[in-house]
Parts: C-alpha cells; sequence; structure tokens
C-alpha cells in the first residue's frame, strides 16, 4: 500500500538544474510593476545543502505609484466627444494604484461604451 501511494499519488522531485531562477525573477519583477511598483527589483540566488535545495527571492517595492490625475481630452472631436461622454463609467480615478489590470479594463469599458 506505501510503495502505491507513493509511486501512484506522489509527484516526481523538482531539480534544481531544471530551476529557470533568471526566468522566475522577470516574472516576479514584472508582476510587481504592473501592480504599480515601477521601481521594484527583484534577486534570487538558489541554496543547496546536501541532496536537497531552494530558491529564495527578495524584493524591494519602493513607493507604490498612484494616479494623481486623469484627464480627458478637451478638443471638440467627434472621437474626444464619446470619450468625454463616458467619462463618468471611467475606472480611473484619482489616487488609487497604478495598475495594469485596472487599464485593461478601463480599455474595455472604453470600447463597450
Amino acid at each position: 500500500m506505501r510503495n502505491w501511494i507513493r509511486t501512484k499519488l506522489g509527484e516526481p522531485p523538482v531539480l534544481m538544474s531544471d530551476l529557470r531562477l533568471q526566468n522566475n525573477i522577470n516574472i516576479l519583477q514584472s508582476h510587481l510593476i504592473s501592480k504599480g511598483y515601477l521601481q521594484a527589483a527583484v534577486t534570487g540566488e538558489a541554496i543547496v545543502k546536501g541532496r536537497t535545495g531552494r530558491a529564495e527571492y527578495r524584493a524591494i517595492t519602493n513607493e507604490r505609484y498612484t494616479l494623481n490625475e486623469i484627464k480627458f481630452p478637451a478638443e471638440p472631436t467627434a472621437l474626444n466627444n464619446i470619450i468625454r461622454r463616458g467619462s463618468d463609467k471611467s475606472l480611473l480615478k484619482p489616487g488609487i494604484f497604478y495598475d495594469i489590470d485596472v487599464f485593461t479594463a478601463e480599455r474595455n469599458v472604453s470600447i463597450m461604451t
């Protein structure tokens, strides 16, 4: 029974040679930047002790950026009138954190109006 559990239900061990440290650092840094930590720096190292190993990552985030003001185009063109008409439904508000997901959602809301 014990062997069956180990061979059928378990997962094979992750090998340290399969660790893509720089790729993971880039992913973590990209995520932090998309959430408003525009000056984020991430470092990482692989630590091996005997037959086991682990990866440690450190992130320096600095300040999270916020939106100070939102300006819509003032020139009276057809496109600008459409943009201003939908400005009351805008997801962008002064004081919110810079977030790529909010910008993407705003673009989708703008397309729908």
